[in-house]
């Protein structure tokens, strides 16, 4: 249905390896339809920057950004300072003990972090990815940057959520990536993206 040229010209930061991976692996998650493969394409676009980003940004200058984005963990400026400039120590901090991993001093936090398009984040999800594969990213976590694992880590997350349900959507799927339920009520961020993205595909598939 889509080749990696095609995917190249609807996202052209995409490195070509990426490309290849994509092409290869959507008709394997039956990501095998003009919508289906329109809307997957939409979220991991946006997501990754056109998987120009491929782990998450723990790296922060300032406490008060810190504060910012974990106004729950982060009551002070006291409190966030020592995770400035810390992105391993912020990461065992702000993800422990959620989604399987340990406490803070396990370094679960920073081994699990986000990776790839849709961002796999936290031992437990790392261990799904684990059983439904066979690849050890739970001893070899950086495995998730591999261009075909990466992608097959974003499908078995679009297969996991029965996103192809929703896929003549673009409103519903964004929700399901965005807010973890695609009935959810509110609006995700970034929906200007998303369906330009959506359209872009669409306007590159042969119909």
């Amino acid at each position: 249905m889509i080749d990696a040229n095609q995917l190249k010209v609807i996202m052209p930061k995409c490195p070509i390896g990426i490309c290849d991976a994509l092409a290869r692996k959507l008709p394997d998650f039956e990501v095998n339809t003009r919508q289906r493969i329109a809307a997957f394409i939409s979220q991991v676009a946006h997501e990754s920057n056109e998987y120009s980003i491929l782990q998450e940004n723990l790296f922060y200058h300032s406490a008060d950004r810190l504060m910012q984005v974990w106004p729950r963990i982060f009551h002070s400026v006291d409190t966030a300072k020592p995770y400035t400039e810390n992105p391993a120590g912020l990461a065992n901090f702000v993800y422990a003990n959620r989604n399987g991993n340990g406490n803070e001093a396990s370094g679960d936090g920073w081994n699990y972090r986000g990776r790839f398009g849709i961002q796999r984040t936290g031992r437990n999800n790392y261990q799904r990815f684990m059983d439904a594969t066979g690849i050890n990213v739970i001893d070899h976590p950086e495995l998730l940057l591999v261009p075909e694992y990466g992608v097959m880590s974003d499908l078995l997350f679009w297969k996991d959520n029965n996103l192809n349900n929703y896929a003549d959507d673009v409103l519903a799927v964004s929700r399901g990536v965005n807010l973890g339920n695609p009935n959810s009520k509110a609006i995700p961020n970034g929906m200007s993206s998303r369906e330009a993205y959506y359209h872009k595909t669409l306007a590159v598939l042969p119909t």
